[in-house]
């Protein structure tokens, strides 16, 4: 059971003609209680908020800068201990999870090129207190648990490129890039490592053409993504895409008032693939057994009908 409370105050004002400032500053007060053998109650009380800067440069170019002290919220099912029966897993009971705490700093270029399009461009940084990793326990087992600390960084570019001053009329590309490292002290090894089980790059790219004074559009889209291994005690695990989804589409927006859109879907004959070592000791680097699963599933048909009748 958890009783949350939070107090905060806001503030803004104009530092000059194109400069803005933004505050908002607080404190969070939650109350959790667990009841059972190991049972207790536990009061945390953290400051939160943040503090941002908005810088209108030109007409077409605005920059910002954000510090944030954000406070993490806690999962109720990491209390539990659990069984997953299909991978063979095993979590106990950890009393002692407490929140995780973060101070992130945000950076960021918006630019617009009229009517070629914009682009986005960011960056982070954020120091991380109590991050919630599998750790040993005491009384044997693993479970969810904190790690002292942990640092998560990256970026992302976010543009849009208009075809029509380049001499194709109802063109569109849209593209989004996000990469993200962390590093984290392994809790059993203590080496450095990623997060355990973090999305760490992704991508997605839309090129559309909007076929000039009719209802017709086509386009094709590419989407990737990778994520960390998920790190146990006694146990490795990566899911892997082998290429990009690759998707052509043909759309009309208006077959009696509504869209419809055809696809085909895997151009690029991607598989999403599974890999697992298990460890009977994972110091010694013993290994228990290796799992490897590939699974294709050719190409995908779709029929999507949008809007009201």
């Amino acid at each position: 059971e958890e009783d949350r409370a939070e107090v905060t105050a806001s503030y803004s004002r104009a530092l000059s003609p194109t400069l803005q400032l933004q505050t908002s500053l607080g404190v969070e007060y939650s109350q959790i209680e667990q009841i059972g053998p190991m049972g207790q109650t536990r009061d945390f009380v953290r400051p939160k908020g943040f503090v941002s800067l908005n810088w209108r440069a030109t007409d077409n170019l605005n920059l910002s800068a954000q510090l944030e002290r954000r406070v993490g919220q806690l999962r109720f099912f990491d209390f539990i201990a659990s069984v997953n029966v299909n991978q063979d897993r095993v979590n106990v009971t950890n009393a002692n999870l407490v929140p995780p705490q973060s101070y992130i700093l945000n950076l960021e270029m918006q630019r617009t090129f009229n009517e070629l399009g914009s682009i986005t461009l960011s960056a982070f940084y954020e120091d991380i207190t109590d991050i919630v990793d599998l750790i040993p326990i005491e009384e044997g087992g693993q479970a969810p648990g904190n790690v002292d600390a942990a640092t998560r960084y990256g970026g992302s570019v976010n543009a849009t490129l208009l075809f029509d001053p380049l001499g194709w009329r109802g063109g569109r590309l849209d593209l989004e890039v996000n990469y993200t490292d962390s590093e984290v002290a392994d809790p059993l090894l203590g080496n450095d490592r990623r997060i355990s089980d973090e999305d760490y790059l992704d991508y997605e790219a839309v090129l559309r053409w909007d076929v000039p004074d009719t209802d017709w559009a086509s386009g094709l889209e590419f989407f990737y993504e990778e994520n960390a291994p998920q790190v146990r005690l006694d146990e490795v695990s990566v899911f892997l895409q082998s290429t990009a989804f690759g998707r052509m589409f043909v759309e009309h927006k208006n077959v009696f008032g509504m869209t419809v859109r055809g696809s085909v879907g895997n151009l690029l004959d991607r598989s999403n693939d599974f890999f697992r070592t298990i460890y009977n000791d994972r110091v010694a680097n013993d290994i228990a057994f290796r799992e490897d699963r590939f699974r294709e599933f050719g190409k995908l048909i779709r029929l999507e009908i949008e809007g009201n009748f």
